[in-house]
């Protein structure tokens, strides 16, 4: 009855069936122990900022904090591991888990501005296979949890280009790219006026975690309206148009 993902489950349901904690014994609920992430700096916000969920997968605790991530023993919360961050900090919402594959153990995964990096689940060591050193250049920064499904990691975007991209977990590589701006090439692009397309911000996928049909093989995705002025579109036509719209991929081609 582990929490794996940021959302629980690939549909995004936040559902858990777990029953011990019911209407007839929540009043009684008591701290049992607490973890100390700090404030993120990057909030600007006297709450800490922090919107991360804690995920737990066999028996382990995963969290991000303001300047690290650390693997806890849920019983307790006495730290397991700790991976101090030497530049930038973690994303403040949190962390994903990659169960690996018969070559690969298990990975966790998080973002640090333009920085996809992966550490030792066992251990928290950076993985030296993946990317250069256990990092890989996202180009578009994301500030959110990656979307682990199969052997890739699908993430949105919190800066231009706009879009959802998806990596291989094993060693950092892009797979696909889905732009929200159509580029040369697409016939889509046209309706772009000029060269207004170009360094286009908003389109932006920034959700906290993607939702994803996995029987049917689907990646759901929401991007926002274009910028800079949400409400003047006076430069496109909107044929070439991803924004302020919900758009249904192949999650395995883009």
């Amino acid at each position: 009855e582990d929490w794996p993902m940021y959302n629980r489950d690939l549909a995004g349901t936040r559902y858990s069936p777990l029953k011990q904690i019911n209407a007839g014994n929540v009043s009684r609920l008591a701290p049992a122990w607490s973890y100390k992430i700090g404030r993120d700096r990057t909030a600007g916000s006297l709450s800490g900022g922090s919107e991360f969920t804690p995920i737990v997968v066999n028996g382990v605790m995963y969290v991000a904090a303001s300047d690290r991530v650390a693997a806890l023993d849920p019983e307790s919360g006495r730290e397991v591991w700790r991976h101090q961050m030497k530049n930038g900090v973690p994303s403040r919402r949190g962390v994903a888990y990659w169960p690996g594959d018969t070559a690969n153990p298990p990975r966790i995964f998080f973002t640090a501005e333009r920085r996809l990096i992966a550490l030792a689940a066992g251990t928290g060591e950076p993985v030296a296979s993946f990317g250069k050193d256990g990092e890989a250049e996202m180009i578009a920064p994301y500030n959110s949890a990656p979307t682990v499904f199969k052997n890739l990691l699908i993430l949105g975007t919190n800066g231009s280009p706009g879009g959802v991209r998806a990596f291989d977990a094993r060693t950092g590589a892009v797979v696909w790219e889905f732009n929200s701006v159509a580029q040369p090439g697409d016939p889509a692009n046209k309706t772009w006026d000029g060269d207004s397309w170009k360094e286009r911000s908003g389109t932006y996928s920034w959700a906290f975690s993607q939702t994803l049909d996995a029987e049917r093989g689907l990646l759901y995705v929401a991007i926002e309206t274009p910028g800079p002025n949400d409400y003047w579109g006076g430069d496109r036509n909107g044929d070439g148009l991803y924004g302020n719209c919900l758009v249904a991929l192949d999650a395995e081609t883009g």
